[in-house]
């Protein structure tokens, strides 16, 4: 799947999801589904610091969002809010592949949301960042090829 949508009001996590009439309900869902150098729509709408996306896990081995691969987050609708609680992080991890991952986030609004990047390249636009407990922001160079 190129790129896939994601609502809090509307979606379902389905092996069919992912599609503007049909939109997945979890990021990691949504991650799962897509293929390298898409991009994840978050509808926004509904959306707010007391409801928000949450950064559940989708396998155990791994506390929060896991990424790793080239990927772009973009809120539709109005500005999508997130919450990581519970000490799930988003871990961007580009050590399997050479030179890294690209990772975009628009527009979007994060609250106690921490993320780790390794060997990643970043773009954050537009978006704000609050009551963050740990550093939001947290980079590591592991391979510099």
């Amino acid at each position: 799947m190129p790129n896939a949508f994601v609502s809090l009001l509307s979606g379902q996590d389905t092996t069919s999801c992912g599609t503007q009439a049909s939109p997945c309900r979890t990021i990691s869902y949504a991650i799962h589904l897509v293929s390298a150098g898409s991009i994840i729509y978050l509808d926004g709408t509904g959306t707010s610091w007391r409801r928000t996306y949450t950064c559940q896990p989708l396998r155990k081995e791994h506390e929060g969002i896991y990424l790793t691969k080239n990927m772009s987050f973009v809120s539709t609708g109005s500005r999508a809010h997130i919450a990581c609680s519970q000490g799930n992080v988003w871990m961007v991890d580009g050590r399997g592949g050479k030179g890294g991952i690209q990772v975009n986030f628009k527009g979007l609004a994060f609250r106690n949301s921490s993320f780790d990047f390794v060997d990643a390249s970043v773009n954050i636009k537009d978006c704000t960042f609050r009551e963050t407990k740990l550093p939001a922001l947290n980079f590591s160079i592991v391979e510099l090829d």
